[in-house]
């Protein structure tokens, strides 16, 4: 799954998708064909207003206390436009928890290169 340089998504999201798709195809060639649709849901994370988070706040919640910089907060909550900052927040926790799972799957990748596995 390939994606051009054209497609830009709110955030800067194309250098990540460049580099979930090398990642599958580094996990094609060790280990076979990626499931298409697995590909398409992780994509869906990069694409929509608020990163696709369907109606992130449609399932189970629970509310936390999070301490952040005001000049932070006052930015995202106005960036947060309609939606809520509720669901801004959660959105950018979800893109980054995907970016730790990339990170920690590219780092397993090359560890097991390095080892000849």
């Amino acid at each position: 799954m390939q994606h051009n340089d054209q497609d830009r998504t709110p955030g800067g999201r194309a250098l990540e998708r460049r580099h979930l798709d090398e990642l599958i195809a580094a996990c094609e060639a060790e280990n076979g064909p990626v499931d298409p649709a697995a590909v398409a849901a992780k994509l869906a994370l990069f694409d929509g207003p608020l990163g696709g988070i369907v109606d992130a706040m449609s399932e189970r919640t629970r509310k936390y206390s999070v301490t952040m910089p005001e000049d932070i907060a006052e930015e995202a909550r106005v960036r947060s436009g309609d939606a809520g900052l509720s669901a801004y927040v959660t959105a950018a926790v979800a893109r980054q928890l995907e970016r730790d799972r990339l990170d920690e799957f590219d780092s397993g990748r090359r560890g097991r290169q390095r080892s000849g596995r």
